[in-house]
């Protein structure tokens, strides 16, 4: 989660650095390194909170981290928790399709061939991971399919304190690319 904590830090500055020098405070009111400091020791459970909500996703991160320019950490989760499609910006600096978390999901899906998406329905089965012969045996996943959507994050390959591994299909990931499924399906239908 530290990883995670460092990547929103990281991508708020980034955002400070696409506004222009019009949007930017003036001096009075530019925070200094310690204030930043500060600030986010006294919000590291809500960053934490925040990356836990995201389940690490750099895309979320980048998404939600511009946001400290004018809300809180806390404020920001509670926003995550309230309404997920907040993830998403109008900058035109960014791909259209990196500009929501629906658009990812949406591209992720119409990049898996049928049968990855067959396979990946089936595996939406496992609510507390799986292992490859699971896998294989209730989805169909031969080694090479599971390499090609473990290449494409769906799922995650996580290893325990004992050194055991198990894939992981989140439920965030799960819930969304079903709403991509439920609409590409009403799509076609009309």
């Amino acid at each position: 989660m530290l990883d995670s904590a460092n990547r929103f830090v990281a991508a708020s500055k980034r955002s400070d650095a696409l506004l222009t020098e019009t949007d930017l405070p003036t001096s009075n009111g530019v925070e200094s390194l310690e204030d930043e400091v500060l600030r986010l020791e006294t919000e590291a459970e809500a960053v934490t909170h925040i990356c836990q909500m995201v389940e690490g996703m750099p895309l979320a991160l980048e998404l939600a981290a511009p946001w400290m320019r004018s809300m809180s950490c806390g404020e920001i989760a509670a926003e995550i928790e309230r309404n997920r499609d907040f993830l998403a910006t109008r900058l035109r600096n960014m791909p259209e399709r990196h500009r929501s978390m629906q658009a990812i999901f949406g591209q992720t899906w119409d990049g898996l061939d049928e049968s990855e998406r067959a396979v990946f329905q089936r595996l939406a089965v496992f609510r507390d991971g799986f292992l490859r012969d699971a896998a294989e045996a209730v989805a169909g996943a031969s080694l090479p399919l599971l390499s090609s959507l473990l290449d494409k994050s769906l799922p995650r390959w996580e290893v325990d304190d004992t050194g055991n591994g198990r894939y992981q299909l989140t439920l965030r990931i799960l819930r969304r690319m079903m709403l991509v499924l439920k609409d590409a399906r009403i799509t076609q239908r009309l």
